[in-house]
């Protein structure tokens, strides 16, 4: 029995050694970048690697939870970095915070569930990346604020049910979208005419074409020079609006002044109260003998007031009595003697 384990060790321990050989993080060749790829073994086997790396690619590594202090050391020299086939369901939201100058990141082929803002504060230069086959529900449209240099995002193979398109609408770089091979996805109809629109490249799932309506509604954000129709009524329910009116051809409806209020000073009582109708003045005329002069007279919009006014004349060879008569009465009496001057000579 001891001289069979004698000659079994040995062949035990090269094949250990040759496991650990084949889990070694090795440095691979590359001009460009210093570039280190791990590929199976466990968690540790990536402190082989130095602290000056600028592309990792991690593969076929029980990883499970990426934690805060697992990537902090490679800090800003790091630019590309790929964990596939990891097992990740868990990620820490201080795992990305000190890579600030990553470009490019890949967690296709692990177990995420969730998508986090908080995994990309900080990632100002991300343009790249890459969440495929993995069990996605859900992508915020939070998650896409934080990375508002992205140029190609990939969400293959999840179970992602529609995109949140206003939050899209803020990635102004963005050029490629995956979003196939999502059995779930409810508003491909919204996404395709919001990529077109935009001249975005993206592969259709050929589900899709089954779809001509979508499940699920999502609004679609408005772009300035690409409007799109607005909804149409439901047919059982008749339409209150008015037409559209564009802002060009708004114009300010005048405006009205405010009705004057009424006066806070009542009138004198003996005006009474002011109502509507036509009135005459009639023309004053002169008796030599007992001149008797009515006139009715509108004062500040009040009911007429009649004020009667005798005047008696002696005969005209007394100038004195015309020097008693006010200066108004002479300009009516002068024009009526010349004229019955003139009617009896007549």
């Amino acid at each position: 029995m001891k001289q069979l384990l004698v000659l079994l060790l040995p062949t035990v321990l090269v094949s250990v050694l040759a496991q650990r050989a084949e889990a070694a993080c090795q440095e691979v060749e590359n001009r460009d970048l210093i570039e280190w790829r791990c590929e199976g073994g466990a968690i540790d086997d990536l402190l082989q690697v130095p602290n000056n790396v600028e592309k990792l690619r991690v593969s076929q590594m029980s990883v499970g939870r990426l934690d805060g202090s697992l990537l902090s050391r490679f800090s800003n020299n790091l630019l590309v970095l790929s964990c596939s086939h990891c097992g990740i369901g868990e990620i820490d939201d201080r795992a990305f915070r000190d890579l600030g100058n990553l470009q490019q990141l890949s967690l296709d082929n692990n177990k995420l569930r969730e998508v986090r803002a908080a995994w990309f504060q900080g990632l100002v230069y991300l343009t790249f990346l890459d969440l495929n086959y993995n069990e996605i529900e859900r992508l915020d449209g939070s998650v896409l604020a934080e990375l508002p240099g992205l140029v190609d995002l990939r969400l293959s193979g999840n179970k992602l049910q529609c995109l949140d398109l206003q939050a899209m609408s803020s990635l102004r770089s963005l050029q490629r979208v995956y979003v196939n091979e999502n059995p779930d996805f409810g508003c491909p109809n919204a996404l395709r005419d919001f990529l077109r629109e935009r001249e975005i490249d993206f592969e259709p799932d050929p589900s899709w074409e089954h779809q001509p309506i979508d499940r699920v509604f999502v609004a679609r954000p408005y772009t300035g020079g690409h409007s799109f129709p607005p909804p149409s009524p439901t047919p059982m329910i008749p339409t209150t609006h008015g037409p559209v009116v564009s802002f060009s051809d708004f114009t300010e409806p005048p405006r009205t002044l405010p009705p004057r209020p009424a006066p806070t000073n009542p009138p004198p009582p003996s005006w009474g109260p002011s109502t509507p109708g036509n009135y005459e003045i009639k023309p004053t005329m002169y008796d030599p003998l007992n001149v008797t002069t009515t006139m009715k007279v509108m004062i500040a919009g009040h009911q007429q007031q009649q004020q009667q006014q005798k005047l008696t004349t002696e005969p005209p060879n007394k100038s004195s009595s015309y020097r008693s008569l006010p200066s108004w009465t002479l300009t009516l009496v002068i024009p009526s003697l010349l004229c019955l001057l003139s009617d009896r000579r007549r």
